[in-house]
């Protein structure tokens, strides 16, 4: 399980892939995840959100990214429209 880290491209691929892809790349399901994660989260929510079923709250992003080892980094130390 686990292994080298991706990096993913928001402008390319969305919250809901990312999280996809770390299960996947972690060999966990996303029932593992929930009930062994150290989350709140209902497995009918994760799964509504996952599939694109429902939208979820920044709460429930942060406790999934957290359990999952994931984590934002600006890829720019000062985005463009703040320069102009």
């Amino acid at each position: 399980m686990g292994g080298k880290a991706s990096r993913y491209d928001i402008d390319r691929v969305g919250i809901r892939e990312i999280i996809n892809n770390r299960i996947e790349d972690l060999g966990i399901s996303k029932y593992a995840l929930v009930h062994n994660g150290g989350t709140d989260v209902a497995l009918s929510t994760l799964f509504r959100y996952l599939n694109g079923d429902a939208d979820s709250y920044g709460r429930t992003i942060e406790q999934v990214f957290r359990s999952l080892g994931l984590r934002v980094v600006p890829d720019a130390d000062v985005p463009d429209w703040i320069k102009k």
